[in-house]
């Protein structure tokens, strides 16, 4: 019933104000307008025939407030009754008499729509075309100087479509929320309801009074708070203290720094044992990051323990004419109504077109749709808005309110960032001072470098990825501090006696470049801890308020990506089974439901790909905007969230890019989760596959050896065991493609897993700690049963990569394609070295480095020559090749020919390194890792050149110091081994010091985790090293 019998034609031509909408935001408008601006003129416009807007469309049955009600109620007026949460009558009465006792209902024209609206600049006013009870005959125009829109941010008129596949052909009961019907008899229904926001969780307990069962299917849970249908403690503050303070009281307590683990407990507590919490009830999210319904009384877990509904959390695959056909479990719900709570159709301004000097404008990029929008143009294409809160909030109070919310909630946040970086430093305090060795002995006695594998030995918990970690991937090492304190000493002393730099200034700079890499022992690494470089805080209201890249160009490559040859975006797909990006795109951009972080992460991380692949780089700012909403998802990630395979695929997907970006700690993290999830759903046991289709199995076996290949990989990298272990598989040793790839590069797949399991044993056989403390003689012997091993594979692994390469040509694929298989050899080689460093040269030998070692060292230095010469126009390809293949697992072949060409002066050597340092000096700007190994390699390399060149003058006085002074740097950084003191330290190339057996031998596993610590330099700061001014070599 109209609260007001205001006539159309009572209308005058102009106001000073015209408020569009008579529901909560419309009213409270009015209110501010009629007790602040008391001499201007306005009028309110409502299309429908009541006030209460939301509260007077819906009538679903229990329909009620989502919110507090001390919270959701005016200020001016503050909720007075003790039902904090309460019926949608209720609330529909509560509004009549906030409007009828102010007088606003006066004000108030019914059924009078606006169909536009048109600002005129030159008279600087707004023109606004109306009509009434839907005749458009009657169109009448008022004009005004400010537009304010109460109407929400949904249509009235149309619901939102439900995306659910073959939803069409159900023969049931269909119904939207928005429209229930009043006189639907819903007894002894078999109800479904789709959805898990505030309305779902609202329907679930009323239908189930009547229905015969109601099914809630979900497919991402949410936070369900159970609170007092009656606030007690509202009544007593009301008795005992004036109205005014009691409300703000009652208002603040409404705020309450609610934490997830007593939500989650909240919620178990009140659970039937036979329902677990895990995972309809973990939401992928923190509280009051997206939805957290409240139920009074806990009617909604009352409902479940009865029997008389359910928690169905899945995803839905189709339904047909009978059945709901879920997609992860392959089950079925067969209802006789399904419930559509879906979402609501977007809409601004309540549908009016808005037009500036006639030309109508788009405002839906420039507002945000949940927000009621105080709207006025000033001119200078400028316009002029303000927000009045927003039915998504929970508070209706005046700005100044609003903005002490605003303000409260993130210094909460900053206090949160500052207690958890304050136990950080205290974490670090208490291992710095557990980590403290004595030095003992005088520091004029020279010992023996020692280099000790720098293995993380602590147990990690949910990792923050908004702070620094108590450690980096390479921990300094406190032994070789002490150990080159001696160094330093004696360096100065020289530095004292002679002018280096008037003897040879390239000297000087070398040694001084030499010096400061020896410093960096003493240092602490930059611990970027898990974190991204372009990760920002998640805004109010969470990922679905970052912006996205804009989607006609996404649409646009899409569509052009499928008549293209393929790529490195469509190998992805394939790779990691995602089969339908083109739907998960919809979900993001046009959301009917919340989609789930894992969508959000899969789809940039998609758009990144592409956009690098198909975009020139004038379009830089897509990717950007790419990357940045990808580091902040992943950065945000709850690494607890339901074991699902869209789950895993996005955090696999998240270690994949966080190994291409060069964070391999964020990608162990990432894909330690994956793999832990992979494990706990059965995914490499073989009896978890019987009971689902081949299609499914397939998927599983692709993600779960995804996640075994990274495992593996980045255990040599970051000196970690592997998180699967081999004795735990029995399903078959490979997996398919998704996708239409040819059967030669289908087979690269039984070499990648062979691959990946023999960088494992690698690890466990050679690197780890229990390995190094083995006998010298039992590593070496297992060495060269591993190198036997890897030669047979290095065979086969050829064999099926040029089948692959052949086939990948005839398809003319992206270069980006080429560097994951190329890039295989450039590894396999690697891996190579490492292991043969284990095999000590023979007795007698001018270097301790055996013969099939430096051999395999050059080998692996020609073939990423060949491959980085074939990725010379493509930077961003070069950039992934020089992270995954020279940075994930360590380039050792640098290592060795340093070190051999330190020991036997070999000039071809000394070229070949060159060639490797001059071929990535072209990278030094596409990220941070690769601009220090650019740095390194170059200043390592004119080391080496420099050191020859010493060496072969040190006949001269002058040199003879400075060719003494490089082997004390050298000898103290691993590069040089200790000679036997009786032997002539005056030789040249064809006379090097014979190696005493016991100390060579002694110092193999020391010398191979020098290896490791010398790629440990990545993660120091080495802006200072080189920035002399360049001589030419």
């Amino acid at each position: 019933m109209a609260q007001s019998t205001n006539s159309f034609c009572d209308i005058t031509q102009y106001y000073d104000i015209v408020i569009i909408g008579s529901g909560i935001s419309g009213i409270n408008a009015a209110y501010r307008v009629l007790t602040e601006l008391p001499h201007k003129s306005w009028v309110i416009l409502e299309a429908r025939g009541d006030i209460g807007g939301t509260w007077d469309l819906f009538k679903y049955p229990g329909i009620r407030s989502d919110s507090d009600l001390h919270t959701f109620g005016f200020a001016w007026r503050p909720w007075d009754s003790t039902r904090s949460i309460a019926d949608g009558a209720s609330i529909l009465a509560y509004l009549r008499e906030c409007a009828a006792i102010t007088g606003i209902s006066d004000r108030i024209h019914f059924k009078t729509r606006l169909d536009s609206l048109n600002w005129n600049s030159e008279k600087s006013q707004w023109s606004l075309f109306v009509t009434h009870n839907g005749d458009t005959t009657a169109l009448r125009t008022i004009t005004c100087g400010w537009v304010v829109f109460g109407t929400g941010y949904y249509s009235y008129d149309k619901g939102m479509p439900a995306s659910i596949p073959g939803i069409e052909n159900f023969k049931g009961v269909t119904i939207h929320p928005q429209f229930w019907p009043i006189d639907f008899d819903y007894s002894r229904k078999n109800i479904t309801i789709i959805g898990s926001g505030a309305t779902a969780v609202t329907l679930l307990p009323a239908l189930s009074k009547k229905a015969s069962h109601v099914t809630m299917l979900q497919r991402t849970p949410t936070y369900i708070l159970s609170q007092p249908e009656k606030d007690v403690m509202a009544g007593i503050l009301r008795k005992i203290l004036p109205e005014f303070i009691a409300s703000r009281l009652i208002r603040l307590k409404a705020f309450p720094n609610l934490s997830r683990r007593w939500l989650l407990s909240e919620t178990k507590k009140q659970l039937p044992s036979h329902i677990s919490i895990d995972p309809h009830f973990i939401p992928p999210y923190n509280p009051w990051e997206q939805r957290l319904c409240s139920c009074p009384s806990g009617d909604f877990f009352r409902a479940l323990a009865d029997g008389k509904a359910s928690v169905v959390t899945d995803k839905i695959d189709h339904i047909d004419e009978e059945a709901i056909w879920l997609a992860n479990t392959k089950e079925c719900l067969r209802p006789d109504v399904i419930i559509t709570a879906t979402g609501l159709n977007v809409q601004l301004f309540g549908g009016a077109d808005i037009k500036v000097d006639g030309q109508k404008v788009d405002l839906g990029e420039s507002l945000d749709p949940g927000c009621r929008c105080e709207c006025n143009y000033n001119g200078a294409d400028h316009y002029e808005y303000g927000y009045e809160g927003g039915e998504g909030c929970d508070s209706d109070y005046d700005g100044e309110d609003a903005r002490r919310t605003t303000i409260r909630h993130e210094h909460e946040q900053k206090i949160d960032r500052i207690e958890t970086r304050l136990e950080n430093i205290e974490a670090l305090l208490r291992d710095a001072s557990h980590q403290r060795i004595p030095v003992s002995g005088s520091s004029t006695t020279q010992q023996r470098p020692v280099f000790l594998p720098t293995v993380d030995t602590g147990t990690t918990s949910t990792p923050d990825f908004g702070t620094p970690d108590a450690g980096s991937v390479f921990g300094s090492n406190s032994v070789i501090t002490q150990q080159t304190s001696f160094a330093n000493e004696l360096i100065e002393d020289v530095m004292q006696r002679n002018s280096l730099r008037d003897i040879d200034p390239r000297m000087s700079e070398a040694l001084a470049n030499l010096r400061q890499i020896m410093e960096l022992q003493r240092q602490s690494p930059i611990t970027y801890g898990p974190r991204f470089p372009l990760q920002q805080s998640l805004p109010p209201g969470g990922l679905r308020q970052l912006e996205m890249p804009p989607i006609d160009v996404v649409v646009s490559l899409l569509r052009n990506i499928k008549s293209s040859t393929p790529g490195l975006f469509t190998f992805l797909c394939y790779f990691f089974a995602v089969k339908d990006f083109s739907n998960l795109c919809r979900q993001v951009y046009f959301p009917t439901e919340d989609f789930s972080d894992a969508v959000f992460i899969i789809v940039n991380i998609g758009l990144y790909y592409l956009f690098h692949e198909c975009l020139p780089e004038g379009h830089n700012s897509y990717v950007h905007t790419a990357r940045i909403n990808l580091e902040t998802a992943l950065a945000n990630i709850n690494l607890f969230m339901p074991t699902t395979i869209e789950n895993i695929q996005a955090l696999i997907l998240g270690a994949f890019y966080a190994t291409d970006v060069c964070r391999p700690a964020v990608a162990w993290q990432l894909n330690t989760a994956a793999a832990l999830m992979c494990q706990m759903a059965g995914f490499h046991r073989r009896n978890s596959h019987v009971m689902i289709s081949p299609e499914v199995a397939d998927t599983r076996a692709i993600l779960f050896w995804h996640t075994y290949m990274a495992d593996k990989a980045m255990s040599i990298r970051l000196g970690r065991a592997s998180v699967i272990q081999d004795l735990e598989i029995d399903i078959p040793r490979s997996f398919n493609f998704h996708g239409n790839l040819s059967l030669e590069t289908r087979a690269l797949t039984a070499t990648w897993l062979r691959g990946a399991s023999f960088q494992s044993r690698v690890y466990e056989q050679l690197l780890c700690p229990a390995a190094l403390a083995r006998p010298t003689t039992e590593i070496a012997e297992r060495a060269r049963l591993l190198a036997h091993e890897c030669h047979q594979m290095e065979i086969e692994a050829q064999e099926s990569r040029d089948l692959a390469i052949a086939s990948l040509e005839k398809m003319k694929t992206s270069p980006l394609v080429d560097i994951y298989v190329k890039g295989d050899q450039v590894q396999l080689l690697s891996t190579m070295t490492l292991i043969y460093q284990a095999i000590p040269a023979p007795e007698g030998s001018r270097s301790r480095i055996c013969d099939e070692c430096i051999e395999t060292a050059r080998r692996a230095t020609y073939a990423h020559l060949e491959v980085i010469a074939s990725l010379q126009n493509d930077a961003f390809a070069r950039t992934s090749y020089i992270h995954r293949n020279l940075v994930l697992t360590p380039f050792a072949p640098f290592f060795i020919l340093f070190c051999y060409i330190i020991e036997t002066l070999a000039t071809e050597d000394l070229e070949l390194l060159q060639e490797f340092s001059a071929s990535i000096q072209g990278c030094d700007n596409a990220s941070e890792v690769t601009a220090k190994l650019a740095k390194l390699c170059r200043v390592i390399s004119e080391v080496a050149a420099l050191y020859v060149e010493a060496k072969s003058r040190q006949q001269e006085d002058a040199m003879e110091d400075i060719g003494g002074e490089f082997d004390t740097y050298l000898s103290q950084l691993g590069f040089l081994p200790v000679a036997d003191q009786t032997a002539d330290a005056n030789v040249g190339a064809d006379h090097m010091p014979v190696l005493a057996e016991d100390p060579q031998l002694s110092q193999v596993s020391d010398w191979m985790s020098g290896s490791r610590n010398w790629f440990g330099l990545l993660d120091y700061d080495v802006s200072q090293i080189g920035e002399q001014d360049q001589q030419p070599i």
